[in-house]
């Protein structure tokens, strides 16, 4: 359709924190797999103009703190949640294969045994590259 569009989108982070004159070193990392279904107000196959985007995503982190000093030990924790969540946006062409994309999204990660209720909001650039 060209008013409609399936995104996918896959993100990774990770976080060290060793310093020399610590006794703890620890790392943090993240895996997000998600889904987007925009809907673009004017019909175009998603190359300019507003949209609206419903979104779902499946988050896995994992951290790993140490104790370098005295008896050391280090300990590991993993957890996973669920969210669900909407951008506003548009997008303005760059040419006639890519476009800049503007949004705000907001999105509601969901409490389980592992992790609390969370709830982020932002603002994001990102770049459209069309390969028809």
């Amino acid at each position: 359709s060209p008013g409609l569009a399936i995104e996918p989108t896959l993100s990774s982070s990770h976080v060290s924190f060793n310093e020399d004159d610590s006794d703890f070193n620890s790392s943090t990392t993240s895996v997000t797999l998600g889904v987007a279904v925009p809907y673009y107000f004017k019909a175009g196959w998603g190359r300019k103009g507003p949209y609206l985007a419903p979104r779902l995503a499946w988050s896995s982190y994992s951290s790993k703190p140490c104790n370098v000093s005295g008896d050391p030990f280090c300990d590991s924790s993993s957890a996973s949640q669920f969210s669900l969540g909407l951008a506003l946006g548009t997008k303005v062409p760059l040419n006639d294969a890519a476009a800049l994309r503007i949004q705000g999204p907001f999105d509601y990660g969901f409490e389980n045994e592992d992790v609390f209720a969370t709830t982020s909001f932002g603002a994001s650039l990102g770049l459209s590259v069309f390969l028809k």
